[in-house]
């Protein structure tokens, strides 16, 4: 469920529909308190399981949450190794103040987006 995503709970978690075709890139959108341009991000990978972790991420930002404009794609530092299970991004930098923000995994470890 959603709730897992926040929950400070590392025994739960989060997961999309995997085993069906969504037809479109997995994507987790946020709609911000404020309109903000500089955020950065934390996720801690399942322990379970090593397999479908992000090696890309496009960020995406938009201020009415209907249109969005690719700003960054992020790639490089993810956590794919079963050891290690946390990520703190660097400073994303969206060049000016968006309400939306969207992050589209277009890579995994094992090929899957």
């Amino acid at each position: 469920s959603y709730d897992a995503l926040l929950d400070d709970t590392y025994s739960s978690f989060f997961h999309s529909s995997w085993s069906a075709s969504a037809g479109a890139a997995h994507y987790l959108q946020a709609e911000l308190s404020q309109a903000t341009q500089k955020f950065q991000f934390y996720f801690k990978k399942r322990q379970q399981n090593n397999n479908n972790r992000p090696t890309t991420i496009v960020v995406s930002a938009s201020n009415d949450g209907e249109e969005f404009t690719e700003v960054t794609t992020l790639t490089g530092d993810f956590p794919t190794s079963e050891f290690v299970v946390d990520y703190m991004s660097n400073v994303v930098d969206l060049g000016a103040a968006y309400k939306y923000v969207r992050f589209t995994v277009t890579e995994t470890n094992s090929g899957a987006n």
